[in-house]
């Protein structure tokens, strides 16, 4: 499992947290029953102890003396740990003891302010006003030992870690449920959002995830609102296209065939104004191809499909066939490939538009009886592998400020590149969509000297793609 994981994160912040809200309780517990700021439960039993020997203690010091209780209060200490001392009332200990005077003390300032228990430096101390059965009043005091600050650290050293075994099984069968609660559905969620990166818009999250009642539940339902939504835009966008293209493309056919008839019929004088309606005929009907082509380049969302593609081939091939167009206006263009690339995860179709729109640009703008070079090339950058490809022409270029605009639907320049050179300014934003599709990406740069250089960059594996499917977008 990934250290990244959601579930991994929320297992180890739950047992984190409760580990170490028990470590400090058991801790604080200890030492505020340490310093006497809680009761641990033995003062109780410690006070009736201390009454029960003391009054037995003084029955035997009352009937046989000092030396009697001196040997019962050591047996006591002996057996039970608890010491045991005698005072009279005014202050005079029955059986002496080193530190006598600093207990008699503790044990009257206590008693003056209505206390019987007392914590001192290790010791938990008792005070009882005891009369025995001949009416003798006398202060009793008891010492036992305080319990380690943490008992389970003792001598048998199989308790601990059998108490640390249980409280870590415990709480992280506990964490792990509280993780996979949080976790899972999140998961499920996010393969359903996958799952529509690649264009299934008809996946739904599952109908158990949807009724839960909490906020992920909520979340469930509004992505199937989404996804709904979704899926009914693009249908309607694709009926929108199928719509524009039979409904444009039509009265333009009919257009072109009164066209021809009209040439037919007029009279010189007239040919100028035909051939104009013909050129601007050419320029919609140019317009509204590309329109298509850019929507459903948009439309796809990356759910294109992919095979082994020889990038270099595809690039001549576009070559080829511009050269030919150019040679009719003046101009050339030249191919170059450098070094050999491995085959590219590639949809030919994309590719081949992608890399035409930007030749015929470049063909426009360069300078009459100038080159448009064509290069393909491998390059490492960023630690990735990519197929470039590079169009360079020899036009006058574009202002800096403007080189982000390039690749913008319908932008063209007000000087060099405007509509006078042809093209609608949508040959770039194709490009650019078709390139983001393949997981690369376009840049345009001005060349020292004049001319315009726009590479194309194509990852050398599938971890660049957005995606792939089965199916692809009908025109």
């Amino acid at each position: 499992m990934s250290g990244k994981s959601l579930f991994l994160k929320i297992f180890l912040w739950f047992l984190g947290v409760l580990l170490l809200m028990a470590t400090v309780s058991v801790v604080l517990t200890q030492v505020m029953i340490s310093q006497g700021i809680l009761l641990s439960g033995r003062e109780g039993i410690l006070t009736n102890a201390v009454r029960n020997h003391g009054a037995t203690c003084l029955e035997i010091y009352e009937v046989r003396g000092t030396d009697a209780l001196a040997e019962a209060t050591a047996k006591i200490r002996n057996e039970t740990a608890l010491g045991l001392h005698f005072f009279r009332e005014d202050g005079t200990s029955l059986v002496p003891f080193p530190g006598d005077e600093r207990i008699r003390e503790s044990a009257f300032a206590a008693l003056k302010r209505g206390e019987s228990f007392a914590n001192r430096q290790g010791l938990s101390l008792v005070f009882q006003r005891i009369v025995s059965s001949r009416g003798n009043a006398y202060i009793v005091v008891g010492l036992l030992p305080k319990r380690p600050l943490f008992p389970l650290i003792g001598p048998n050293r199989r308790v601990l870690p059998v108490y640390l075994a249980g409280l870590a099984c415990t709480a992280g069968l506990l964490c792990f449920w509280l993780a996979r609660h949080i976790a899972r559905p999140v998961r499920r969620l996010n393969e359903v959002t996958q799952a529509m990166a690649r264009g299934e818009f008809s996946v739904r999250v599952e109908k158990d995830l949807k009724n839960r009642g909490d906020e992920i539940g909520q979340l469930g339902r509004s992505f199937d609102d989404m996804a709904r939504h979704v899926e009914a835009l693009l249908e309607a966008q694709q009926r929108l296209l199928r719509d524009i293209s039979h409904e444009l493309r039509s009265p333009l056919a009919r257009l072109n065939v009164a066209l021809a008839l009209a040439r037919q019929r007029a009279g010189a004088e007239v040919q100028g104004a035909l051939a104009r309606i013909e050129k601007e005929a050419e320029a919609l009907n140019e317009l509204i191809g590309q329109l298509l082509s850019l929507a459903r380049v948009e439309a796809d969302l990356g759910r294109i499909l992919t095979a082994p593609e020889d990038l270099v081939a595809l690039v001549r091939e576009v070559v080829a066939d511009a050269d030919f167009e150019a040679r009719a206006c003046g101009c050339t263009v030249r191919f170059e490939a450098f070094g050999a690339l491995p085959p590219l995860l590639l949809n030919a179709d994309l590719v081949r538009s992608a890399v035409e729109n930007v030749v015929r640009n470049a063909l426009r703008h360069t300078a009459p009886g100038t080159e448009v070079k064509v290069a393909v090339l491998s390059l490492v950058e960023n630690g990735g592998r990519w197929g470039l490809v590079r169009i360079r022409d020899h036009g006058p270029g574009v202002p800096e400020e403007e080189l982000e605009n390039l690749f913008r639907p319908f932008y063209r320049l007000d000087a060099s590149r405007g509509r006078e050179s042809g093209g609608v300014g949508l040959g770039l934003a194709i490009a650019r969509r078709a390139v983001q599709l393949h997981g690369g990406r376009i840049d345009a740069t001005n060349v020292r000297g004049g001319g315009l250089c726009v590479e194309l960059r194509f990852p050398e594996g599938s971890e660049g793609l957005d995606g792939t499917s089965s199916g692809q977008t009908d025109e």
